[in-house]
């Protein structure tokens, strides 16, 4: 039940971030110039020290740790998996203040999905960790895992996609 009670919060939370991602996005989006090159390397920058604070802040070994068995690093972990959740909320506000070219709407839109069920499922680690609940810390795990490789694959695709501006060769602006 209370596994239940904890999966239906995390997907409440998760939508009214996402709404909240997309309100932003739309109220931002109005008519102004936005030097393209300028938000790409913003963008980059953003996801670039994101990913590394993240490993820093939960470090992959404490996590197997805790997978294994040792209430020491699952205590560590649960202090982590908040910490996490703190850094990710930061990267949403800082990409929400950005200017949004228009032809990244759409890129900005799925990622901001995929942050919020990063978050959510670090938020879910934490919350199964403080409760002692070996299934939902089970299940927070692999939405976690699913969420971070989304994550990852919309990085590689505003990479692929912003090549050009990413290599200095694009000066346009929208």
């Amino acid at each position: 039940m209370q596994a239940t009670d904890l999966r239906l919060r995390v997907l409440v939370l998760t939508a009214i971030v996402v709404v909240a991602v997309v309100i932003i996005v739309a109220v931002r989006g109005g008519g102004t110039v936005v030097n393209v090159e300028e938000f790409t390397r913003d963008v980059q920058q953003l996801t670039t020290d994101a990913s590394i604070d993240l490993a820093q802040l939960a470090p992959a070994e404490v996590e197997r740790d805790c997978v294994a068995g040792d209430h020491t690093a699952c205590a560590l972990h649960s202090v982590n998996a908040t910490a996490v959740v703190d850094r990710i909320d930061g990267l949403f506000e800082t990409l929400a203040a950005l200017p949004l070219p228009g032809e990244a709407r759409e890129w900005v839109t799925d990622y901001g999905d995929a942050l919020a069920a990063l978050r959510a499922g670090w938020r879910a680690q934490a919350v199964a960790l403080r409760m002692s609940d070996d299934a939902a810390f089970d299940a927070a795990l692999v939405a976690t895992t699913e969420a971070r490789s989304l994550e990852q694959r919309l990085i590689q695709q505003f990479e692929r996609d912003y090549t050009d501006y990413l290599s200095g060769a694009a000066t346009a602006t929208e």
